[in-house]
């Protein structure tokens, strides 16, 4: 914050040896308590390695202990040493993006969720405090190799952050549907 950042994100990585915390919401946490106005983000929180409601519950959790200052990125895990860790088959990564997304996003909208599914499971699940920030917190999915992500940012309104933007062949795919 004293060198003049307005923003600042860390990732969520379990394995490979960098970025070594696995909880960007507990550094988004100890850094705000030291901090006054700059921007922290959790850029990304891996979906499927977590049940969605917790997600849900600690972002809106942040969002007041911020007082609107955190940020948050999801995707499907990067690294497949860490989805191996956890047995979760790399072609499941994307599904769980997708599916514990919507329910994340319905939550932080107020909404009472039912859900059912073979990874997790919600009853008359609703948060206990509405957000702090206007709406819901500031939100961005991760684009990459695959279209996925920027389908979820154009359907709930919701930023995009990349990491494979120098991938040409990547982009190009991209262009193409």
């Amino acid at each position: 914050e004293h060198l003049g950042f307005e923003e600042l994100w860390m990732g969520e990585h379990h394995s490979g040896g960098m970025q070594i915390y696995g909880s960007p919401e507990l550094f988004i946490a100890a850094a705000a308590e030291r901090t006054s106005r700059i921007k922290l983000g959790a850029g990304v929180i891996s979906v499927p390695y977590h049940h969605p409601y917790m997600i849900a519950d600690r972002i809106l959790q942040l969002d007041h202990q911020t007082r609107g200052r955190a940020m948050f990125g999801f995707g499907p895990g990067m690294l497949v040493s860490d989805a191996h860790m956890l047995n979760i088959k790399p072609e499941q990564q994307r599904e769980r993006l997708v599916e514990g997304l919507d329910v994340i996003i319905r939550l932080l909208d107020g909404e009472v969720v039912n859900h059912d599914s073979d990874w997790f499971s919600l009853r008359d699940a609703s948060l206990q405090m509405a957000p702090y920030s206007f709406r819901r917190p500031e939100m961005a999915v991760v684009t990459s190799k695959t279209p996925i992500g920027s389908r979820l940012a154009g359907k709930y309104g919701l930023g995009i952050l990349t990491h494979g933007g120098g991938d040409v062949a990547a982009a190009l795919k991209l262009a193409e549907e």
